[in-house]
């Protein structure tokens, strides 16, 4: 599942509440659980890629700009 992150979000949001909010029969359930796992998972996925490819311009102490990778720690 390759789903926008955007959109899938979205839809996990949608899951949760149906969850949380209906009287469900277990097969619907647990169909609806699986769905919302593949995309989150989805998700992290495209979030680490993405996270990947972010580079900060730092300038170092000469006035020289570089590119490194972007640290989130």
């Amino acid at each position: 599942m390759n789903t926008p992150v955007d959109q899938a979000l979205k839809r996990l949001e949608e899951i949760a509440s149906k969850l949380e909010t209906s009287d469900l029969p277990l097969e619907e359930t647990v169909t609806l659980f699986e769905e919302g796992i593949e995309l989150a998972a989805s998700i992290k996925t495209q979030l680490e890629e993405a996270k990947m490819r972010i580079k900060t311009v730092v300038e170092n102490a000469s006035g020289l700009l570089s590119l490194e990778d972007f640290d989130l720690s």
